[in-house]
């Protein structure tokens, strides 16, 4: 908290902190908890800053750093219902008057867990997938495994191949040219529903 606060009153640019949804997710915990864990650590950290004389408009946008699964449209939903939860918890338990304030900026690695050494191309399209779901989930910055993590070191080859992914993405199938291209998608949108319950009963547990 010291470094925390040191940081908001003289380095205003750099947050202090981002709650880990990654590494509880590469240990096998599931989307509703990793982003439940992730809330949680967030809201204490607010609420311990507010003793501290230092609200959410000060504070400013929350940073998290989440999982990219397999599971394509539940990623999506995931990253979605992120930004949704902490606008709202930043509005009403932290009463947060700034639209920076109730921003959630997120940053993402792709699941080394899904990899496999067996058939390493293979990995190639899980992580094509991947990047596709955090740029449709409308993340920040993502960091992608590389085909052949699951044997190693990613290799030179494989690390050009993961950044050429990203620029096919964005520069030749344009995906980021429309904000949030699935939103009122019915399936998307129930399972965000869905999630945000299963997520908030977490919190309650």
């Amino acid at each position: 908290l010291d470094h925390i606060e040191f940081s908001v009153r003289n380095t205003p640019s750099w947050r202090p902190v981002a709650p880990n949804g990654v590494d509880p997710c590469q240990s096998g915990m599931d989307a509703v908890r990793e982003l439940g864990g992730c809330l949680a650590v967030a809201t204490t950290v607010m609420q311990d800053l507010e003793k501290r004389g230092i609200g959410i408009d000060e504070y400013g946008p929350m940073v998290f750093s989440l999982d990219a699964e397999s599971d394509f449209f539940e990623t999506i939903a995931k990253f979605r219902l992120a930004r949704k939860m902490w606008a709202r918890i930043a509005k009403e338990k932290f009463g947060a008057t700034t639209e920076r304030a109730m921003q959630l900026k997120i940053g993402i690695r792709t699941s080394g867990l899904s990899l496999t050494s067996q058939k390493p191309l293979n990995n190639a399209a899980r992580i094509t997938l991947q990047i596709l779901s955090c740029v449709l989930g409308g993340v920040n910055s993502l960091d992608a495994s590389s085909m052949d993590e699951a044997i190693g070191l990613p290799s030179p080859e494989a690390r050009i191949f993961n950044l050429d992914t990203q620029h096919i993405i964005t520069h030749e199938a344009n995906v980021p040219l429309v904000a949030d291209p699935l939103g009122g998608s019915y399936y998307l949108e129930w399972l965000t529903g869905r999630m945000e319950k299963e997520v908030n009963a977490y919190l309650g547990e």
